[in-house]
C-alpha cells in the first residue's frame, strides 16, 4: 500500500477498504538505505498522513528485532552498531548486568546459543543476495535486557507521535530467543541473571541442593546441563557477522544423550517457563506502555503481533493483542492445503472474545506450485482464501502483498493485475453481506481437542526439540484436512497452562458429541478430570495410546490414573500419528491417502452416528455450519469449493453441482425459508427444501467457489416481523404523539396569531386615524407652502434688486474709495506744496538778506 498513494482512494472504495493495518514499514534498521533518523520524518509520517487524507486509519509495522547486514565492516559507518557506538551517548549506553558499558550492543543485547555464540537469524537467500546484493540478518535479542525494553518502548513511541492509528509487530520468534537456539545466557548476560533470580523466587534452596546447585550467583544452565547429564553433540555451522562476532547458522541443533531426562529436571522445566515468561512480560509490559502513551495523548490504538499460524510460541502473545492476527502461508494449493484449522485455532486462544485476522503475502514467501512458477493469473486462489476465512468465521485481510518474488518488488497483482477486479468483488459482496458476518457462533457437535502444554513440550529448539512445523502441528493440521473432507463441521477446543496461556475450553467440553484428541500427550489434572466429566455426561472421545501421559509440566502420568479413560466405553484409540501421516501425503506428494483417510472416516462414523451436516459433496467441499443469536434465529451454512485447477496461465475451480444437503436443525428451530446467496452469482436464489425430524434438507444446484444458504427460523422471522411492526407502531405513535404535541403548539401558536391580527388591527385603526389626522395636517401645510412659495418668489425679485443694489453699492464704494485716494493724494501734494512753498520763501529771504549784507561789505570797501 505505501508504493501506490495517488490511488489509494480509488482501491477504498474498490475494496470496501476500512482501514490500513500493517502498511507503514518502519523496520528497526540502521542501515544507509533505511535513511534513519530522516525516514519517520520524511517517508513514514507522509505515508501516514496520505491514508489519513482519505480517511482511512492506518497502521505502522516493525519487528521485534534490530536488523544489520552480515557482511558489513566492523568499523563501517553503517548498521546498528555504528548508531550505537556513533549516535548514542555514554549516558544512555547500554550496560552489562554487573554495571559495565557494553562496547557494542551485540554482546549486551543478543541472545547465546549453547557454544557461547550469539544468537542471529540470518537470511542468506540466494535470490536476495542477488537482488539486494548483501546478506541480512535479525538480532535476536535478549527480552530480559531492561535497555533493550525500553529502547524498543521508545520506537513504538515514535509511530504513535506520528499518527499511527495501529501498531503490529512482527517476528515474535525473536524475543522467543530459545526458538533459534539461544536463552543459554549464564549471569554475565541479562538472560542468565534473569533465570537465577527466577530461580531463586520459584525454587528452594534445599531443592537446588539437591540438584547439586549450592549457589546461583555465578549459575549457568548449559553447565549445569553437561555436568549432570554429559556434553550433548552439537552440529551447526559458524559464521562471524561485522567481521568479529561469531554466529550459528543454522541454527545450534543440541543433541543430548538423554533428553527425556533434561525435560523432567526440575530447573530445567522452570527454566522452560522463563522462557515463556520473559517473553511475555516483555509484551505485556510493552503493550500497556504503548496503551498508556497513547492514551495520555488522546489517543487509542490497536496492538497486533504476528501469531505465527496461532501456534507456539506465538500463540501465547494472544492476551495481550487486540485483534488476533496469524499469518497463514499457502505452501500447497488447494485442496491440499486448507486453513480453516488456523483461523479456529486463533479463536480459540482467546475464547472467541478477540477478533482474529487472517493474513499473508500470496505467493511471495511460499510457492504453493513449486516446482513451477505461479500461474500469470490466480483469482481464484485469492478468493478461496478470502472464502475459507469468512467461512471459518474469521476476517482475511486484502492481501495486496500478492505476487511472486521473480516479479519484481512490491507485490502488486492485487494493485495493478488482472486477480484485482475478482478479489475486489469478494470484499464488496462480504461489505454489502457484513450482517452475516456479525455475531455468529459455531454449531457443530465435534472438537479437536489441542493442548498449549503439548505443543510447549514437543517444540524446544534450543534443545533440539522440534522444527518449525512440529508433528504436533500437522498432526492436528491432518484430522482437521480430514474434518472437512468428511463434510464434519469442527471446532477446535484449546486446553490452556497456568502462566502461558490460560482458556476455558475444558468448560465447554459437554455442548459437544464428539471429542478428538490426536496425540494429546500433555493434559492437568484438572482438564483430565473434565474430560472424564464430559464422558460421563455421554460425550465420545477418539485419542491415541499417547493420551495423557504427562501432566502439563511433563511429569508421567501412571497408567493407573489413566485407566479410567481408556477402559471407558465412550472412548475409541486410534493408530498413533494418522493425520499427521495424512497431512504429509497432501504436502509431498499432493495427493489423498484414500487408505489413511478411511481409518479417520470409520472412527468418526463409529462415534457420530447422527451427524451435523450429511451430504453427497466430494471431498473437496468445505462446509461450516454457524447460527445467529441463540437460540438460533437464523443458520447459516458456508460452502466453500477447494477444488482447484490450474496452468501456466491462470486458475479456476471445477464447479460442484447438485450438492444434497441434510442439516440437523436445533430444537424449536422452524425454518420459514432457505436462501442463497454467493459473490459468484448475480443475485440471490431461494432454495426449495424438505423437512423431517429434526433435518432440513435442501439442494444446491452449483458452487462454483462460496455458496452462502441462509435458513430463517419462522418463528424468528414472524417475530422479527411483529418485532418490525411494533417497531412500526413505535415509531407511528411517536410520529402521531409529535403530530399531537405540534397540533398543540400549533393551536397555541393560532391563537397567539388571532391576538397578534387583533393587535395589529387595533395598531392599523390608530394608524390610520393618525393617517387621516396627518392628511389634514398636510393640507394646511400644502397651503402654507404655497404662501411660502409666493413669498419665495417676492424674496427672489427682491434679492434680484439686492443683487443689483450690491453691485451699485460697490461702484459707490469703489468710488469713494477713489475719491479718498485722491484727497489723500491732494492733501499730501499740498503739503509738499507748503513746504516747498516755504522752503522757496525761506531761501529767497536768505538770499535777499545774504544780498543786502554783500551790498553793505562792498559799500564799506569803497569807503
Amino acid at each position: 500500500m505505501p508504493f501506490y498513494p495517488h490511488i489509494l482512494d480509488q482501491l477504498k472504495e474498490e475494496y470496501r477498504l476500512e482501514g490500513l493495518h500493517n502498511t507503514v514499514q518502519a523496520w528497526i534498521d540502521y542501515r544507509e538505505w533505511m535513511r534513519y533518523p530522516a525516514e519517520w520524518d520524511v517517508n513514514i509520517a507522509r505515508l501516514i498522513r496520505e491514508a489519513h487524507n482519505v480517511g482511512l486509519p492506518v497502521g505502522v509495522t516493525y519487528g521485534y528485532h534490530v536488523g544489520d547486514m552480515v557482511d558489513a565492516r566492523y568499523d563501517e559507518s553503517i548498521g546498528f552498531l555504528y548508531y550505537y557506538r556513533q549516535l548514542i551517548p555514554d549516558k544512555h549506553k547500554w550496560r552489562h548486568p554487573n554495571g559495565t558499558v557494553a562496547l557494542d550492543p551485540y554482546s549486551v543485547g543478543s541472545s547465546r546459543s549453547f557454544t557461547g555464540a550469539y544468537v542471529v537469524r540470518i537470511f542468506s537467500d540466494p535470490m536476495d543476495i542477488e537482488r539486494l546484493g548483501r546478506v541480512d540478518l535479525h538480532l535476536t535479542m535478549q527480552p530480559q535486557n531492561p535497555y533493550w525494553k525500553e529502547f524498543f518502548i521508545d520506537w513504538g513511541k515514535k509511530a504513535i507521535d506520528r499518527g499511527s492509528d495501529s501498531i503490529f509487530i512482527d517476528n515474535p520468534d525473536g524475543i522467543f530467543t530459545f526458538f533459534w537456539g539461544g536463552g543459554w545466557g549464564c549471569t554475565d548476560t541479562w538472560e542468565g541473571k534473569g533465570l537465577a533470580e527466577y530461580l531463586r523466587i520459584k525454587l528452594d534452596d534445599s531443592v537446588l541442593r539437591a540438584m547439586g546447585v549450592e549457589s546461583l550467583e555465578n549459575f549457568c544452565l548449559k553447565d549445569y546441563l553437561i555436568k549432570k547429564y554429559g556434553p550433548p553433540r552439537i552440529f551447526s555451522n559458524y559464521v562471524n557477522f561485522r567481521e568479529r562476532f561469531k554466529t550459528s547458522w543454522p541454527i545450534e541443533h543440541v543433541v543430548f544423550d538423554d533428553v527425556e531426562n533434561i525435560l523432567r529436571d526440575p530447573i530445567f522445566k522452570e527454566a522452560l517457563l522463563y522462557w515463556y515468561r520473559s517473553a511475555l512480560d516483555f509484551v505485556r509490559d510493552v503493550a500497556a506502555q504503548y496503551k498508556l502513551y497513547a492514551s495520555q495523548r488522546g489517543r487509542d490504538i490497536v496492538l497486533t503481533s504476528n501469531i505465527y499460524f496461532a501456534w507456539a510460541p506465538h500463540i501465547t502473545l494472544a492476551p495481550f493483542m487486540d485483534a488476533i492476527y496469524v499469518e497463514t502461508n499457502q505452501f500447497r494449493p488447494p485442496p491440499y492445503v486448507t486453513r480453516p484449522a488456523v483461523c479456529k485455532l486463533g479463536q480459540a486462544s482467546v475464547n472467541g472474545s478477540k477478533p482474529v485476522w487472517i493474513g499473508e503475502w500470496i505467493l511471495h514467501f511460499a510457492n504453493p506450485f513449486e516446482p513451477y512458477l505461479p500461474p500469470r493469473d490466480i483469482s481464484n486462489l485469492v478468493r478461496l482464501r478470502v472464502a475459507e476465512a469468512y467461512a471459518s468465521g474469521c476476517i482475511m485481510l486484502v492481501p495486496f502483498g500478492t505476487g511472486h518474488p521473480s516479479e519484481g518488488w512490491p507485490p502488486r497483482r492485487l494493485v495493478l493485475g488482472s486477480e484485482r477486479p475478482h478479489a475486489a468483488a469478494y470484499y464488496r459482496f462480504i461489505f454489502e453481506n457484513r450482517d452475516l458476518f456479525k455475531g455468529v457462533r459455531t454449531m457443530p457437535d465435534v472438537a479437536l481437542l489441542v493442548s498449549v502444554p503439548t505443543m510447549i513440550w514437543s517444540f524446544i529448539p534450543a534443545l533440539g526439540i522440534g522444527s518449525v512445523h512440529s508433528d504436533y502441528q500437522i498432526e492436528i493440521f491432518g484430522w482437521a484436512r480430514a474434518l472437512e473432507s468428511m463434510g464434519v463441521s469442527y471446532d477446535i477446543l484449546l486446553l490452556g497452562m497456568d502462566e502461558i496461556l490460560p482458556t476455558d475450553s475444558h468448560t465447554r467440553l459437554k455442548s459437544y458429541s464428539l471429542i478428538i484428541a490426536p496425540e494429546l500427550t500433555h493434559i492437568s489434572d484438572i482438564h483430565l478430570q473434565a474430560v472424564l466429566d464430559f464422558l460421563k455426561t455421554g460425550g465420545k472421545l477418539i485419542i491415541g495410546p499417547s493420551f495423557g501421559a504427562y501432566d502439563e509440566m511433563h511429569n508421567p502420568r501412571s497408567s493407573a490414573n489413566l485407566s479410567m479413560v481408556f477402559s471407558h466405553p465412550n472412548v475409541l484409540l486410534t493408530e498413533r500419528w494418522l493425520g499427521r501421516d495424512y497431512q504429509r501425503t497432501l504436502l509431498n506428494n499432493l495427493t489423498v491417502s484414500q487408505s489413511l483417510l478411511s481409518l479417520m472416516t470409520r472412527a468418526v462414523d463409529t462415534f457420530l452416528a447422527s451427524k451435523m451436516v450429511s451430504t453427497n459433496a466430494s471431498q473437496n467441499v468445505y462446509i461450516n455450519v454457524l447460527a445467529q443469536k441463540w437460540p438460533a434465529e437464523r443458520l447459516i451454512v458456508h460452502l466453500v469449493n477447494y477444488d482447484y485447477r490450474y496452468d501456466s496461465e491462470k486458475d479456476w475451480t471445477h464447479p460442484a453441482n447438485n450438492i444434497g444437503i441434510t442439516l440437523k436443525i436445533p430444537l424449536g428451530f422452524n425454518p420459514a425459508n432457505v436462501t442463497l446467496i454467493s459473490p459468484d452469482i448475480p443475485s440471490a436464489l431461494t432454495l426449495p427444501f424438505r423437512l423431517g425430524e429434526g433435518f432440513l434438507s435442501f439442494t444446491v444446484p452449483s458452487l462454483k467457489i462460496w455458496d452462502i444458504i441462509i435458513i430463517e427460523d419462522k418463528t424468528a422471522a414472524l417475530q422479527r416481523a411483529l418485532e418490525n411492526l411494533q417497531n412500526q407502531y413505535k415509531e407511528l405513535l411517536q410520529a402521531y404523539e409529535r403530530l399531537n404535541t405540534s397540533h398543540v403548539e400549533l393551536s397555541q401558536s393560532y391563537e397567539q396569531l388571532i391576538q397578534t391580527q387583533q393587535n395589529l388591527l387595533a395598531e392599523l385603526q390608530a394608524k390610520t386615524e393618525a393617517y387621516a389626522k396627518l392628511s389634514e395636517e398636510n393640507q394646511a401645510i400644502k397651503a402654507e407652502l404655497e404662501n411660502l412659495r409666493g413669498r419665495l418668489d417676492e424674496n427672489r425679485v427682491l434679492m434680484s434688486e439686492l443683487e443689483s443694489l450690491r453691485g451699485k453699492l460697490a461702484e459707490l464704494t469703489q468710488l469713494y474709495e477713489d475719491a479718498k485716494r485722491e484727497i489723500k493724494q491732494a492733501s499730501e501734494l499740498l503739503l509738499i506744496y507748503q513746504f516747498t512753498a516755504y522752503t522757496m520763501a525761506a531761501i529767497t529771504v536768505s538770499s535777499i538778506a545774504a544780498l543786502v549784507y554783500s551790498r553793505m561789505r562792498c559799500g564799506r570797501r569803497h569807503h
